[in-house]
């Protein structure tokens, strides 16, 4: 149900009309129409995962969600209903904390904070590892 807590929230790049929520079992596109709020649920088929946090790509096409389990999802938002494109192969310690996605010379990037201070760098394509550190303290 639409009642259920938002865990993590994500504003579109290029649209004020637009947001993300997730959490408990859910992911959420939000649309506003200047008169009402209106929302659809992502197809994650029989995935149940807390989502924690959420980075979108720069052209607002891919949503990449952070599990408390530790494992990322890639979402496809361009359908009128999102849709579960693949999930990464890694599992990270701890959960994933925090996400954010950037690009660098025409390929994109997501970065993850761990829970165990881990800071890991994947490809947005193939969500593989390229490179991986640990924050001190």
């Amino acid at each position: 149900a639409s009642s259920d807590s938002a865990l993590a929230v994500k504003f579109y790049n290029n649209s004020d009309e637009g947001l993300i929520t997730a959490g408990d079992y859910h992911i959420r596109r939000w649309t506003f129409d200047g008169l009402a709020l209106d929302h659809v649920e992502a197809n994650l088929g029989s995935m149940k995962r807390t989502f924690k946090c959420l980075a979108i790509s720069t052209d607002d096409r891919l949503l990449y969600a952070g599990s408390s389990t530790g494992d990322v999802f890639c979402i496809d938002l361009v359908p009128s209903i999102p849709n579960f494109v693949f999930a990464g192969r890694e599992i990270f310690q701890n959960g994933i904390r925090c996400a954010s996605y950037v690009e660098n010379r025409g390929s994109g990037y997501v970065i993850l904070g761990c829970g165990d201070g881990t800071i890991v760098t994947l490809c947005a394509k193939t969500m593989k590892k390229k490179s991986q550190g640990k924050a001190l303290g």
